[in-house]
């Protein structure tokens, strides 16, 4: 293992010139990137032709509600791919809390010892210990939010091996990124789409603090909401399909087609390996390659942002599968339906509610027709089975969402189970190192956010240290002069298209030519659009995600002045950082989808527990609740753990002096503003 090794590095100049991206692949084949969410799945992906397969453990990946694997399981599937000539990546690719670095870094401790062929990281904290700790390459997940050539300049400086981009792209930004990139890029080519823009959807974790940041998901996309005058699944995306790109792909030199489904049983891993293998090695097979694909049951298929013009990607039923009949009876154990086609054993069926939410998929056994055993459920018999795990109802929907056709040929060992052994001394030496306490220049006190310039006439009665406006802001107005540039920060968008990454340079030089000095990034990447500025404060908003020291001590080592902490947080982790120089939002509307994909719909909708907005603007699609999030009430106890930096974010908000005054006062008293949530704050985040 070598030793600590430095991971700063210079933000060299973000050059004008294009340059032709030098490329050891370029008139090579991609590889084929399978997943594997069981045993039966990571045979299927070899079986089917897969060059490589991802997997994740039973802690710390973006899939946590598949089956995964355990520690032990890593070294015979490891040895058992190479014997196929496949590589294994292993997923650790979410956002971990300061309380779980330890148990974290066990896993990569062991990892060392029984090495996959890379890691996928999500939380730059992760990234930072494990490039510090392993010689593992290390690939930058979707999650990362990776989407233009600044990120991908960056990831290469960073470490990174391997970026998995950004799927809002379209084929001409993926183009020009590839064009001047030097880093290995990876694609989704196929499988299930999020409505929100990678690593940036809050919506599960709001609904009930399962954070899809961290693998838990409950897709609030592919519900059923009301609206005025309809309900309708207004977010549901249509699956992924690019097979009749992959000849374009291949050409612009794209290193790794990627097939998403982790929570996918052996039948679709295997039938989607089997026909992009086809297309790879042979492009004039592209008919009978789809044809393997439509056998599959899965929604209604798009090239979503790769297709041109843009066509409609949402999709009337978000289920996956084939609806086969309707819930007739409920008994104690057993639940009964009318069959419109035959099913067999092992079969894989899922019974979802009208409303959407999630249930899990089962197999179909022990099935009775007429009260005897059966083999077969033929279709217009009534079948009973033992009622799956979760909450049903008659009038449920069943359907059928895997064939057991596939039978694998590989066997896979199971191994005893291990225990990880305590982290060594130089383990514990960089943990402590690369968790430790920072200095930060942010000034302690009450600092705001605005969207809309009428905001300033307001606030200039407000005692604050700084005021973030956004760079949009100032194409439509000017700054008031009667707020000092040194109160001014000026915060950069999440999403810089390839095409306005020059002009956005330009109009920060021009900025800072007229004296601004402050600005807050979306992505740490965008440190790169300061390289041939100096004497700056740039600090990094909650999109750049600091759940843990480790990532904070990454920041700034990047020269990150000061930060805010992820809107999604709770008190046990506030308790468990190091570092408390940073801002602590207080009071905001969390932007629960934030996506590049408009829908159809007015301007407010509902589920069973509140109101939501859709907002558009700069060409993206906002969701927000109606109702915003204060947690004033807890701020004399985040005050006590050390906490002395606060935010109160009023966009989204028309600009109102009165209410206003009236969040001010909530602030200074400690109480909790009038029709708020609380986030996640009183259930905790998982």
């Amino acid at each position: 293992m070598h030793k600590y090794r430095q991971n700063k590095f210079s933000r060299e100049g973000f050059s004008n010139q294009k340059k032709i991206a030098e490329s050891e692949f370029g008139n090579s084949k991609p590889e084929l990137l399978l997943p594997a969410g069981s045993r039966e799945a990571f045979a299927a992906a070899i079986e089917g032709g897969a060059d490589a397969v991802y997997l994740g453990l039973e802690k710390f990946n973006a899939r946590n509600r598949a089956k995964n694997f355990h520690v032990e399981d890593l070294q015979p599937l490891v040895e058992i791919a190479h014997q196929n000539q496949v590589k294994v990546y292993l997923t650790l690719n979410t956002l971990i809390k300061n309380a779980e670095i330890r148990q974290l870094l066990e896993i990569v401790q062991y990892l060392n010892s029984y090495p996959p062929d890379a890691i996928i990281v999500q939380d730059w904290g992760v990234f930072n210990l494990i490039h510090k700790l392993s010689r593992i390459p290390l690939h930058g997940s979707t999650q990362m939010g990776l989407h233009n050539s600044v990120g991908a300049q960056f990831s290469k400086r960073a470490g990174l091996e391997r970026i998995i981009m950004a799927r809002e792209l379209t084929f001409p930004e993926l183009q020009e990124i590839r064009h001047l990139s030097q880093i290995d890029l990876e694609l989704f080519v196929h499988g299930a789409l999020c409505y929100s823009f990678s690593g940036g959807c809050l919506f599960s974790s709001y609904a009930g603090g399962m954070s899809a940041n961290r693998g838990l998901c409950k897709q609030p996309c592919r519900r059923l909401y009301s609206s005025e005058s309809s309900e309708k699944y207004w977010f549901n995306l249509k699956d992924l399909q690019l097979i009749e790109m992959i000849p374009q792909l291949m050409k612009i030199g794209i290193h790794a087609l990627k097939i998403e489904g982790r929570m996918k049983r052996a039948d679709y891993v295997y039938s989607a390996a089997k026909a992009y293998r086809m297309v790879i090695d042979h492009p004039e097979q592209l008919a009978e390659a789809k044809i393997i694909l439509n056998e599959g049951l899965n929604r209604e298929r798009t090239a979503y942002f790769m297709q041109s013009p843009l066509a409609n990607n949402i999709a009337e039923f978000p289920f996956t599968g084939l609806p086969i009949g309707y819930v007739a009876e409920l008994s104690k154990d057993k639940i009964s339906f009318k069959l419109s086609q035959s099913i067999h054993p092992g079969d894989t069926l899922r019974i979802l509610p009208s409303s959407g939410e999630d249930r899990p998929s089962f197999p179909a056994s022990m099935m009775e027709v007429d009260g005897k055993k059966v083999e077969i459920a033929k279709s217009e018999e009534i079948v009973s089975l033992p009622i799956p795990e979760g909450k049903y109802s008659v009038g449920n929907t069943v359907f059928l969402t895997d064939k057991s056709s596939f039978k694998p040929k590989l066997k896979i060992p199971y191994r005893k189970p291990i225990h990880l052994k305590p982290l060594s001394p130089q383990f514990r030496q960089v943990m402590e190192q690369m968790c430790k306490i920072r200095n930060f220049i942010t000034k302690q006190g009450l600092y705001f956010r605005i969207d809309d310039k009428d905001w300033f006439d307001y606030l200039q009665t407000i005692n604050c240290e700084e005021i973030f406006v956004p760079l949009s802001i100032l194409e439509d107005a000017n700054i008031p002069s009667c707020y000092s540039k040194n109160q001014t920060r000026i915060e950069l968008p999440r999403f810089i298209q390839e095409k306005a990454l020059h002009s956005i340079k330009s109009q920060l030089q021009a900025l800072v030519n007229d004296g601004y000095r402050k600005f807050l990034i979306s992505h740490i990447s965008q440190m790169l659009l300061f390289s041939e500025l100096s004497k700056l404060d740039i600090m990094a908003n909650e999109w750049v995600y600091c759940m843990n020291d480790a990532a904070i001590n990454f920041y700034a080592d990047q020269d990150v002045k000061g930060f805010i902490y992820p809107l999604e947080n709770d008190i046990p982790n506030l308790m468990h950082y190091r570092n408390k120089g940073g801002i602590v939002p207080l009071f905001f509307h969390p932007q629960l989808f934030y996506s590049r994909q408009p829908v159809h719909l007015k301007q407010k909708f509902s589920d069973a527990d509140r109101q939501y907005q859709v907002l558009t603007r700069k060409g993206w699609t906002f969701v927000i609740p109606q109702e915003a999030v204060s947690v004033f009430q807890y701020r004399n106890k985040i005050e006590e753990y050390g906490y002395s930096r606060f935010l109160i974010d009023l966009s989204f908000m028309e600009p109102n002096k009165d209410e206003l005054s009236e969040i001010v006062d909530s602030y200074q008293q400690g109480l909790k503003w009038k029709n708020s949530s609380t986030f996640n704050y009183k259930k905790g985040l998982w």
